[in-house]
């Protein structure tokens, strides 16, 4: 009996100290010993130095293998897109093919030889930075560091209650080759190292939405590459001309995609900020009165004085007041006639500066009637890009601002990247002409994507390096 355990420790330490094979392969396959199984190959993929496991649920990992000679623990992370309806997850876990599997909750380990070779228990997954439906975990649970582990994993996910993921074939997820995986829809990606944080900041309609398929792409590319970025995940933000009612109004209208739950929504052209937390599908926004603060502190807005100036033009039709939604105390939002856009704007203008006042005058839009927006000279699409990027500490080569009408000008056109998406509005369209640090390839500060809507974000983060590229 001393002998038949000597020789059992004996070959659970070779299966340890196996060599890591190099391969670009990535499998994902049902158990070759269950009868009928299916195995389904996904496409070859570089993949950088293995990775180097924290071992715990929600553990981060590090690149290189050795350090001084020394053998470093190495593994597989994953992030893993789990039912909304589950309140936890746990993995259920194999190392030695499907040999033996990890002990579910509740379940006391037992004494013979092939109980006692069982990793572990099931790990209980930990938060993603990918969102409040992601969880991620990091296999194996060893705790020694001069050992290379086990070449491949195969396991299932569950939540405690009866509930059970178990792979497109219904019988186990697969993975042979260390690194850094998101799982979603039953599809693995291997997630690029290297990737520097980026803070997207991005216009709604006709930038963000307008395609749906299109805000379905970018989502994914996003949970599945942008936010593992190193050092810190990369952020996504709204910056509309919408106020926040009306932005979540549009998130409920397109809960089938679904939107992407932003940080934060730059609400009402610049003039309002909100910061953004989602619980169980349940999103909550809180006022940055930081913000509010500091355009009452500006001084040069008279809102009273704003409607006397535009009332004339109301009186002759040629602009209207838009709905008392869209209207705040740092803006007044128009219809105007396109006729008379530049009228009204001179007119406006020159009459608060000669009374001493301020205003930013921003006019978007096309066809027979524009938009005319009359804003807090503090305020504006960039300045609250300005005050978000600081709050979040990204600098300027980090972010990235997308637009693609009139209004997205000034947002476009501080220090910041920028992305003008292929269907832009020619109002943008002649100011980016004007511009010299404008190209096609990601090279200059400003890149005019050839894709739409969505896609055109997806086109320009791969551009500047902020997705892998294809």
């Amino acid at each position: 009996e001393m002998r038949k355990r000597r020789l059992h420790t004996c070959a659970t330490a070779l299966l340890f100290l196996l060599p890591v094979v190099n391969s670009s392969a990535i499998t994902l396959c049902a158990p070759l010993f269950f009868k009928g199984a299916a195995v389904a190959r996904l496409p070859a993929a570089r993949t950088s130095a293995a990775s180097v496991l924290y071992l715990r649920g929600g553990g981060g990992s590090s690149s290189d293998s050795t350090v001084g000679g020394e053998v470093r623990l190495q593994g597989f992370e994953v992030h893993y897109r789990c039912s909304r309806h589950w309140d936890t997850a746990y993995v259920h876990y194999s190392i030695d093919d499907g040999a033996t599997w990890s002990r579910k909750p509740g379940e006391e380990a037992g004494g013979t030889m092939k109980e006692d070779k069982r990793t572990g228990k099931d790990s209980e997954m930990g938060p993603s930075p990918a969102g409040p439906n992601w969880k991620t975990f990091s296999l194996p649970p060893l705790s020694f560091t001069k050992v290379r582990v086990a070449q491949n994993i195969s396991f299932v996910f569950h939540d405690g209650k009866g509930n059970w993921d178990s792979g497109p074939e219904g019988t186990y997820y697969r993975l042979e080759h260390h690194g850094r995986y998101a799982l979603k829809d039953g599809r693995f990606s291997l997630i690029s190292e290297g990737l520097s944080p980026v803070l997207v900041v991005t216009d709604l309609d006709g930038t963000y939405i307008g395609d749906e398929g299109a805000i379905a792409e970018l989502n994914d590319c996003w949970e599945r590459q942008c936010v593992y970025s190193r050092p810190h995940p990369s952020v996504f933000v709204y910056n509309t001309g919408r106020s926040w009612e009306s932005t979540r109004q549009v998130m409920r209208d397109l809960q089938h995609i679904p939107m992407m739950t932003p940080k934060a929504v730059i609400a009402s052209v610049g003039t309002q900020v909100w910061w953004i937390t989602e619980k169980k599908g349940d999103i909550t926004a809180s006022k940055d009165m930081e913000w509010e603060r500091s355009l009452s502190e500006a001084g040069l807005w008279d809102r009273n004085l704003v409607n006397e100036l535009v009332q004339p033009f109301i009186d002759k039709e040629w602009a209207h007041l838009r709905p008392a939604e869209e209207q705040n105390n740092w803006k007044l939002v128009m219809g105007v006639k396109a006729a008379h856009v530049d009228a009204i704007i001179y007119s406006v203008d020159s009459k608060l500066k000669a009374q001493g006042k301020k205003a930013t005058l921003i006019a978007s839009g096309h066809g027979e009637w524009n938009y005319l927006d009359i804003v807090c000279c503090g305020a504006g699409k960039l300045e609250a890009l300005l005050h978000v990027r600081n709050k979040l500490k990204f600098t300027a080569t980090q972010t990235v601002a997308c637009g693609d009408s009139g209004n997205d000008i000034l947002m476009l056109s501080g220090q910041e990247r920028g992305i003008v998406v292929g269907n832009s509005q020619e109002g943008l369209l002649q100011w980016v002409r004007r511009q010299t640090d404008v190209s096609d390839d990601g090279s200059q500060r400003l890149v005019h994507t050839e894709a739409r809507h969505a896609r055109g974000i997806v086109e320009g983060l791969r551009k500047m390096s902020f997705l892998p590229s294809l």
